[in-house]
């Protein structure tokens, strides 16, 4: 999905999304309840477009959701993690369990997850 600038979501949203699940997390799509494992990987890169082609520049962060109803009970089983650009360490600067398990609230009817698989 590519999110344009003047979208309700394009702040902190725009640009290219890249959606990554495991075989958990892929059997948890296919109809199944999400099993303690599965992982959904959200990768967000900017773009430009030159000569009317969209193309993939630098990447804007790294969201991660991880499924253990235990030891995150409080947000439906769900973790969260958001990583800038290609770091493997530096964080985005938010209470991202908060503010995204407030954003997938809305997608409780199916697990809390927006994605759907499309075969």
């Amino acid at each position: 999905m590519i999110i344009q600038p003047g979208h309700a979501l394009d702040v902190p949203f725009g640009e290219i999304h890249h959606i990554y699940a495991n075989a958990k997390a892929m059997s948890g799509l296919n109809g199944s309840q999400y099993a303690d494992g599965a992982v959904f990987v959200f990768d967000l890169l900017d773009y430009d477009i030159i000569s009317s082609v969209i193309v993939e520049t630098e990447r804007k962060r790294i969201d991660v959701m991880q499924f253990d109803i235990e030891r995150f009970a409080d947000t439906g089983g769900w973790g969260f993690a958001s990583i800038v650009g290609d770091s493997r360490t530096d964080r985005v600067e938010q209470d991202v369990v908060t503010a995204c398990y407030n954003g997938h609230e809305t997608a409780k009817e199916t697990g809390y997850i927006y994605s759907q698989y499309r075969p």
